[in-house]
């Protein structure tokens, strides 16, 4: 009888542990969301003077969101077949990759062209997980 209410203890501790994660989760979710539709409104008839600003805003604050290095812009070439950086926000002390990353072959972006065409963004959360050996070191 005791071992039965030791393991229903477990189990309902792992249980709330599961339960506060998917809460924690679903509330950061939540907060991208009304990131993205803040800038979605506000970029919707923003003046073409003032497009770069708001850019740098809006990837500022979803860099600063994810706790992230960096948040890059890339522009595809579809017609030369390469992909260049456009935008980029660094966060303090991280050195800007701008002049690094300039018509890159498409092809080493595998699956991201589908993911964007989805309106997903890519999340490249380790050095480890970059397009290839070659992806200038963050």
């Amino acid at each position: 009888m005791i071992t039965l209410l030791i393991i229903n203890i477990q189990r309902r501790r792992r249980l709330e542990r599961e339960r506060r994660r998917t809460t924690a989760a679903l509330a950061q979710a939540d907060r991208y969301r009304q990131i993205v539709l803040k800038f979605s409104s506000r970029f919707i008839n923003l003046p073409l003077n003032q497009i770069e600003s708001a850019l740098a805003d809006a990837m500022q604050e979803i860099g600063s969101f994810f706790d992230a290095d960096r948040c890059h812009l890339f522009e595809y070439e579809f017609e030369h077949g390469t992909a260049s950086l456009r935008y980029e926000w660094c966060a303090e002390g991280v050195e800007p990759q701008a002049n690094k990353l300039q018509q890159l072959p498409i092809d080493r972006f595998p699956g991201w062209l589908e993911r964007h065409g989805r309106g997903e963004p890519v999340v490249v959360a380790e050095r480890e997980q970059a397009p290839d050996p070659s992806w200038p070191s963050c």
